[in-house]
Order: C-alpha cells, then sequence, then structure tokens
C-alpha cells in the first residue's frame, strides 16, 4: 500500500524534481575555474577564529562584464566547498 501512495502523490505532483547538475562533465583543463573568496558564517558562539569550521555560505565575485558561471562551474564550486 506504500508503494500505491508514492505514486498517487507522484502523479499529483505539478513540477518534478530535476537534478540540474545531472549529466554535466567535470570542469575541464581549458575551462574557466571560479574561486572561493569569502567564506560567510552565521552568527554563532561556537565560532572561533581559529577553529571556524564549516562555512555556512561561499563568495564568489567576480566582474559584471564576465559572463555568468556555468554548470560545470557551479559543479566544481560544491565539490570544492565540500
Amino acid at each position: 500500500q506504500r508503494g500505491d501512495l508514492s505514486m498517487v502523490l507522484d502523479s499529483l505532483r505539478v513540477i518534478k524534481q530535476v537534478r540540474m547538475d545531472a549529466g554535466v562533465p567535470p570542469l575541464g583543463p581549458n575551462d574557466k575555474m571560479l574561486q572561493v573568496v569569502y567564506d560567510v558564517y552565521k552568527p554563532s558562539q561556537k565560532f572561533k577564529k581559529t577553529a571556524p569550521g564549516k562555512p555556512d555560505f561561499c563568495l564568489c565575485v567576480g566582474r559584471f562584464q564576465d559572463d555568468p558561471p556555468t554548470l560545470k562551474n557551479l559543479r566544481a564550486i560544491r565539490a570544492e566547498a565540500g
């Protein structure tokens, strides 16, 4: 019966979930790599400059004239950030 319920819920879903980076190849040697410029942390009492832990956000800065990042770039940054 559980399988029947999930099939019904899937058929009612208007927007299907899709992984945007599925099938995107990794960066090649000629691809421009974006770099994380700033690690951003939410306010926390556990935060220490000597051992900050994993950042909540990673910020990349680019020039306005540059092209927006490709899916390859975003995937590489995500892999780098962990």
